[in-house]
């Protein structure tokens, strides 16, 4: 209990929150994976997904766009670098989306069902980034 609430603390995360009843939790918050302690860089990675998750209306979309921005990336790999199993029908309405609004593209727009299809970004979701990031 005392790691939890000493780590918690110095990554980021808010104090547990201690719940009493008939039987007591206690609920730990802890900053997403990836976030480290308060260097600039992580605090400027942190930043820019939040104001992007608010543009974008949605946390996967905002992660979506921060992976490829380190390259090009199909469904599979996409959902492997968020975090999920396999490609979720919300990563995939996600990637339609972005596709939609010119965010990303197809690398194979001629054939959109490829199984070798990837995405990658636009010049409009680099500016989008960039403008996060600025």
């Amino acid at each position: 209990m005392r790691k939890m609430m000493k780590y918690g603390k110095a990554y980021g995360g808010a104090d547990p929150e201690l719940i009493e009843g008939d039987v007591f939790r206690i609920v730990a918050k802890v900053p997403e994976y990836g976030v480290g302690e308060g260097s600039e860089t992580s605090e400027a990675q942190f930043h820019t997904k939040s104001r992007l998750e608010s543009r974008l209306e949605s946390r996967l979309a905002a992660k979506v766009l921060l992976i490829l921005d380190d390259g090009e990336f199909g469904k599979s790999g996409l959902a492997e670098r968020v975090g999920h199993k396999t490609v979720s029908g919300e990563l995939h309405k996600q990637i339609k989306r972005l596709v939609h609004v010119e965010l990303i593209e197809m690398t194979i727009p001629d054939k959109p069902t490829s199984r070798l299809q990837k995405y990658r970004l636009t010049d409009k979701g680099r500016a989008v980034l960039k403008g996060m990031t600025s």
